[in-house]
């Protein structure tokens, strides 16, 4: 039967808005163009600088080795993409979908991959310098030996990210979520972490000099033989955390939470660990003397009750209203160090001035000198 007239009209009106509605779709041989569907074409080492491939279909493409300056990929489809080696630098990559990509030994430098989802993407030695990855998901994602100076991380999810050997100078990662990473040897100097979460951590032999991780969380994170210059970790939780041999000189702890925190043979040299918490923590052999620095090593305020401090030198050391009830003192270096206010081990106070020593009775208090009322009269 043929279709009478208004049939035939509704139905190329209809097969009209279905051709409008629909992606372009193009061979692998046809120029790039928005929302094009390359899916697992072969590209490698050719040019597409400057391109707009914006909500493009590159899932499983290989591009390796390819000229994407200043591309434009936003919201482009890049899972299990292979693009090791691509020249990525400027390329704008927000909200653009690179699960399971390779992005290894590539060049990312300035680009903006703002809200992109690089879940168990591949980026070993990849260049990240000055990128924009705020609110990135990189969980899983292997970063190690790639370099991030100045990166833009605030807010990512780098959850089970493999950061090791990782160089982070600069770096602004405010708010950014790095729980169970792995940041071995890796470089976090003058970088702000702040705010954080690196709960159960691996940051051992890192660099934090400089850092700010204020009000960050690094509960049973590793910190061991870790160098820690000038940082920032006051209200900051590190509680059962590991900083067993850890350098740490002229940083500031204070207000923070070491409950049952590993320091062992630690190196503390003009650190404010005033009014934290230190409860069960063991410091045995630590070494924070004031010997040739301008300011002492500060636990004033502090509870250190129950902490392990047999073997430490604690010479000069602050420990002025410390709670070192029940604390483990055996071979501990007492000199100079402030002790007044403090409670001692046996639970008794240290009166003033107990520098050295906790002197456990109160100074003997001077009588008042007799005043005899004259009167005027009487004066002669």
């Amino acid at each position: 039967m043929k279709p009478t007239g208004a049939l035939s009209v509704l139905g190329y009106s209809l097969t009209l808005g279905a051709a409008c509605s629909a992606p372009l779709y193009a061979a692998c041989n046809d120029p790039a163009a928005p929302r094009v569907d390359w899916f697992e074409c072969s590209l490698s080492n050719r040019s597409f600088a400057n391109a707009d491939l914006r909500n493009a279909n590159l899932a499983a493409t290989d591009l390796r080795g390819a000229d994407l300056r200043g591309v434009n990929l936003s919201g482009a489809t890049l899972t299990g993409a292979k693009l090791s080696g691509a020249q990525l630098e400027r390329a704008v990559m927000d909200h653009a979908d690179l699960r399971f990509a390779d992005l290894s030994e590539s060049d990312l430098r300035q680009s903006n991959l703002q809200s992109a989802n690089l879940s168990s993407a591949s980026l070993e030695r990849a260049r990240l310098d000055n990128s924009l990855l705020a609110g990135a998901v990189l969980t899983g994602a292997k970063l190690n030996h790639a370099s991030l100076l100045g990166v833009n991380l605030e807010r990512a999810n780098l959850t089970n990210a493999d950061l090791s050997n990782a160089t982070l100078v600069g770096a602004r990662m405010r708010q950014s979520n790095l729980s169970n990473a792995t940041l071995v040897s890796s470089n976090f100097s003058q970088a702000d972490i702040s705010q954080s979460n690196l709960a159960w951590a691996n940051l051992n032999w890192s660099n934090l000099s400089s850092s700010n991780l204020s009000g960050s969380n690094l509960a049973n994170a590793s910190l061991q033989q870790t160098i820690i210059k000038w940082a920032n970790l006051t209200y900051s939780n590190l509680a059962s955390a590991r900083l067993d041999m850890a350098t740490v000189t002229g940083s500031n702890f204070s207000n923070s939470n070491l409950k049952s925190a590993q320091l062992g043979s630690a190196i503390l040299r003009w650190v404010d660990l005033s009014n934290s918490v230190l409860e069960g923590a063991d410091l045995r052999s630590i070494d924070a003397a004031a010997n040739h620095v301008v300011k002492r090593t500060s636990f004033a305020n502090s509870d250190l009750s129950q902490a392990k401090l047999d073997h430490a030198d604690l010479s000069g050391v602050d420990l002025r209203e410390a709670q070192l009830s029940r604390a483990s003192v055996e071979n501990v270096q007492w000199e100079e160090a402030l002790l007044e206010g403090s409670q001692w081990v046996n639970g008794k106070r240290c009166f003033g001035p107990s520098i050295g020593t906790c002197s456990v009775n109160p100074p003997p208090q001077r009588p008042k000198p007799l005043v005899i009322q004259v009167a005027p009269d009487q004066i002669q």
